[in-house]
């Protein structure tokens, strides 16, 4: 029972630590493409990880409209998903 827990309390350690890794390459990548004016929404791209997902984005105003025409979360998402894919592949012939 005790060992049950132990290897709960890691699973989900390793879980939060696989997803705030998850989001910090996502935030990483969407503000590297993000368009630059004055710098506000690239400094603004954040994430937040919740219970077993990861959000990313910005409270700025006009970031959906950026984000229409640059792509430049979609464009993280994809790339950053496919590491990810890969990474699962790998783990699983472990």
């Amino acid at each position: 029972m005790f060992d049950d827990r132990i290897l709960l309390a890691k699973k989900a350690a390793w879980e939060n630590r696989f997803l705030n890794s998850c989001g910090l390459a996502l935030q990483a990548d969407s503000a590297q493409n993000a368009p630059v004016d004055t710098g506000n929404l690239k400094n603004s791209i954040s994430y937040k990880v919740e219970e077993d997902s990861v959000q990313c984005g910005s409270q700025v105003k006009y970031a959906n409209i950026q984000e229409i025409r640059n792509g430049f979360f979609v464009g993280a998402l994809d790339k950053v998903g496919a590491q990810i894919s890969k990474l699962i592949s790998a783990a699983g012939d472990l």
